[in-house]
This record gives C-alpha cells, sequence and structure tokens, in this order.
C-alpha cells in the first residue's frame, strides 16, 4: 500500500503557465507539510515548481528529500473558462488555445493509470500538482485549490487533510 500526499495549486492567474496570485501564495503559506515526507514531485508548470518552493522553505535546512519534476503532476498549460460552465472552455498552449474536449490531459487518456504513477512514487511521497490530476485520480466535483490532500494507493481513496 502506497500512503502519498498531494498539494494542489492555489488561486492563479489566468493564461498560459500562469503563477499564483497573491491569494495562492498565501493559500500554500498556510498548509502543514506532513510528518515522513520521503520525496516531492512536481509538475513542470511554474505555479507547481511556486508550491515545491513553499515546501522547501518548510522543511528542515538538513532536509535530504529529494525534488523531482514530472508533467503527470500538472503542465505549463493553463485553462480558458467559457462564459457558462462547461461551454466554450478552453486550454491555453504557448501556440496559442485548442476546445477542452480536443485535448488530451490526464483525464481519461488511454494507458495513463494515475494511481499506477503514485504507487510507483512510494510511501511519503508529496506530489505538488492541480486540479487535472486530481480528477484523473476520480476526485469528483471541483477540486479546491491550495489544500493538501491524502492518497491512498490500496484504495483509491483521495481524502481532503487541509485547505489552505
Amino acid at each position: 500500500m502506497t500512503t502519498a500526499f498531494l498539494i494542489s495549486h492555489g488561486k492563479r492567474y489566468e493564461g498560459f503557465n500562469p503563477l499564483h496570485t497573491k491569494d495562492g501564495r498565501e493559500q500554500l503559506a498556510r498548509l502543514t507539510i506532513p510528518s515522513g515526507v520521503t520525496r516531492v514531485v512536481a509538475g513542470s508548470g511554474r505555479r507547481f515548481q511556486e508550491i515545491a518552493d513553499a515546501i522547501r522553505r518548510k522543511l528542515p535546512i538538513a532536509s535530504d528529500v529529494p525534488f523531482e519534476t514530472s508533467p503527470f503532476c500538472g503542465s505549463c498549460d493553463g485553462i480558458r473558462f467559457g462564459k457558462n460552465p462547461g461551454e466554450g472552455d478552453m486550454i491555453v498552449l504557448s501556440e496559442g488555445e485548442v476546445p477542452v474536449e480536443k485535448y488530451l490531459g490526464l483525464v481519461g487518456t488511454p494507458g495513463f493509470d494515475p494511481w499506477a504513477f503514485v504507487n510507483g512514487l512510494g510511501n511519503g511521497a508529496l506530489l505538488c500538482g492541480g486540479g487535472e490530476l486530481l480528477l484523473a485520480l476520480g476526485y469528483s466535483g471541483v477540486p479546491p485549490k491550495g489544500a493538501l490532500f491524502g492518497l491512498d494507493a490500496l484504495t483509491k481513496e483521495i481524502t481532503l487533510l487541509q485547505q489552505g
């Protein structure tokens, strides 16, 4: 059984590869890093690297916890929501936008097993990710931003542990 953790990015700006807003940085600052973290894996987008930086500042100075990057935790793309929920939503890429329904991300992509990814990271892994990974793992509803989740790879359960 693998028990891992995930910190979702906080409030962010819109557009390609967005950073956190002041409110988003404050959300991350309020989170408590769980004890027993064995590695930190952050998405490749700047907002996920900001989460990793916030974690670095909270770990003991002599910590030997490795920090790694994986696009499976989140990438550089952003989302621009349409005027009505679920209508006209666009994925923002460096070279333009594509409709959400034409974007093959982590959710529903054949061959990608997000729980196998989490399990392979081992106990104590702390992922710096976002809503797309949470949805791929089976989270129902709109994932809260700036939150800490527990991930149980055996039961495939996601538990909200703390809201920032």
